[in-house]
């Protein structure tokens, strides 16, 4: 029996450009040059109460990833706010298939982390779905 081996790696990105996160639109351009690809990635931008980015760090299978999932874990996605100081929170994550609908798995895990992070008073702000050309925003469509 042949045994696979597969890591969750968390890589801060720092920002070096005047990025504006103020809309989920700025933040879906931002995120599509980093994470749109062949497999699915997540990342979250950490945020002071003024909205102004801490860290942003991204969440991916190492070596093992695929193109319909990503092994994320609310626990940690919390711990990196806890440690950044994070009042707030924005996660997003891309859809190789290039659909935007949201899965029952990214409706779980959405309300995983925001239940999450409201018990430890950080405000998860939106979870955004981008493909290479379009986004879907949890917030705009009311899903938050």
């Amino acid at each position: 029996m042949q045994m696979y081996r597969s890591e969750v790696v968390y890589h801060p990105l720092h920002v070096k450009e005047d990025v504006n996160f103020q809309s989920p639109e700025s933040i879906a351009s931002f995120f599509r040059k980093n994470i749109i690809g062949p497999i699915e990635k997540m990342a979250c931008i950490f945020l002071n109460t003024r909205n102004s980015e801490i860290e942003t760090m991204y969440f991916h299978e190492h070596a093992s990833g695929t193109v319909s999932q990503c092994a994320v874990y609310p626990r940690k996605i919390l711990e990196c706010a806890i440690l950044n100081q994070a009042s707030r929170l924005v996660i997003c994550h891309n859809h190789p298939s290039g659909n935007l609908t949201p899965s029952p798995a990214d409706d779980l895990i959405t309300q995983r982390i925001k239940d999450a992070a409201k018990f430890i008073d950080i405000e998860l702000l939106d979870h955004l779905i981008i493909t290479e050309n379009a986004y879907f925003s949890y917030q705009e469509n009311y899903r938050l």
